[in-house]
């Protein structure tokens, strides 16, 4: 494969001998010929390729059975198929079947050649766009749910859990399950009225809060003094809230029993955090 550029699997050697030199040429493609599509799936194990480009009708397996076998077995790379003129069941068979794009026989071979190459390009672009975006969530992923302070994600439309991690669930005592699909108020998680309205305030207004402090309530019925930073962020075009929240009960008290003027870092820091879940957050307020 060429830096910056393209590698394509072309099944079909006598069809697409003359679109894989042409490709050559341009400098950004880097294609490998196979004549037949049990051969390209062998290749395939071995070898990864940006796109894969099919003829229709080939020797063992046609191209539909070719991207099935494709999605079944190697996911989502792009693949382009190739049709005669008049095979619009065809045309039909390979959308359904997941291909990202097809192109009809014939016309003019330069300005045929000038559409497959805008179609590859489109395709692994988006591709890659996809799998960099894959990547991104599960890195969010990994960090949310590993951790070891309590962390909420929350729907900004309805108020209700999409999800919590480990740390919440040790220091609220809920169970995920009982969490997920809920509101806070439907749990009781906020023990003042007046606190949970002042946040819902400083959220729609600045769309982060930091080091708000607030009382909140674990499963067991247990009062505790909250800090916590939010944000509302966006997946996939929804608005999601996002916190961080730390159990600073302990804190609280050795402040009280400090002596005037003592200062605070000579007090170990509290080892445990709790969960906390933003109020309701409707769209028209988050703009």
């Amino acid at each position: 494969m060429v830096p910056s550029g393209y590698s394509m699997s072309m099944t079909n050697q006598t069809f697409l001998i003359l679109a894989g030199s042409s490709f050559e040429q341009v400098g950004v493609f880097s294609v490998t010929t196979i004549d037949s599509a049990p051969a390209a799936l062998t290749l395939l194990k071995k070898e990864k390729f940006d796109t894969i480009i099919s003829d229709y009708q080939m020797p063992g397996m046609n191209g539909i059975q070719f991207l099935v076998e494709v999605r079944n077995k190697f996911g989502s790379v792009p693949f382009i198929l190739f049709t005669g003129k008049g095979r619009e069941e065809v045309v039909i068979q390979a959308i359904n079947s997941g291909a990202d794009f097809y192109l009809q026989k014939g016309g003019e071979p330069g300005a045929q050649f000038a559409e497959l190459s805008h179609q590859i390009k489109k395709a692994v672009e988006g591709n890659r766009a996809e799998e960099a975006l894959r990547e991104s969530e599960n890195t969010f992923a990994t960090i949310f749910k590993s951790n070891p302070i309590s962390m909420t994600l929350v729907s900004a439309t309805d108020g209700v859990f999409v999800d919590v991690n480990d740390a919440f669930t040790r220091n609220t005592g809920y169970c995920r399950e009982e969490v997920v699909g809920k509101t806070s108020g439907e749990l009781g998680i906020f023990a003042d009225n007046d606190e949970q309205e002042q946040l819902a305030s400083a959220l729609q207004e600045r769309h982060f809060v930091g080091g708000m402090e607030l009382h909140t309530r674990t499963k067991s019925g247990e009062i505790r003094t909250s800090q916590f930073s939010s944000s509302v962020i966006v997946i996939g075009c929804r608005p999601y809230i996002l916190s961080t929240v730390e159990d600073i009960n302990g804190r609280k008290n050795r402040t009280r029993n400090t002596p005037s003027g003592e200062p605070e870092a000579q007090c170990p820091l509290p080892t445990d955090t709790t969960g906390l879940i933003q109020p309701y957050l409707c769209p028209e307020q988050l703009s």
